[in-house]
């Protein structure tokens, strides 16, 4: 029975020798990709981070552009009114100086026509 276990205790022991050289060889191996691709992945998210802030941007960037437009077609309209409401103001004054001197002019001919008939009348 002696040699069977000790043939089962060198099959332990090689058996662990070999899980860690396999563990050695994995770790000495894969644990730098494991650190780069850790890296890697980092530098990816940074990457990812930029583009959505550098499209964020670009996004407000294009939303001030048609706020701009819109502020100046707004001032522009205002411009635009606020010449039509002189010119409008000064139609008006137009209008009721026209109308005083149409006035005036009634008053004259009928003056004049008042005179006539006096004059007719002697």
């Amino acid at each position: 029975a002696a040699p069977l276990h000790a043939g089962a205790a060198d099959l332990t022991r090689i058996r662990a020798e070999h899980a860690a050289t396999i563990d050695g060889t994995v770790r000495d191996r894969f644990l730098p990709m494991s650190d780069e691709l850790a890296q890697v992945t980092a530098r990816l998210r940074v990457v990812e981070a930029t583009a959505e802030a550098h499209k964020a941007a670009a996004e407000d960037a294009g939303r001030a552009r048609t706020l701009r437009a819109e502020a100046e077609a707004a001032e522009t309209l205002a411009l635009e009114r606020l010449v039509w409401r002189q010119h409008e103001g000064e139609l008006r004054a137009q209008l009721a100086a026209a109308r005083k001197e149409e006035g005036q002019v009634r008053d004259l001919a009928v003056g004049l026509k008042a005179m006539g008939s006096t004059n007719q009348a002697l």
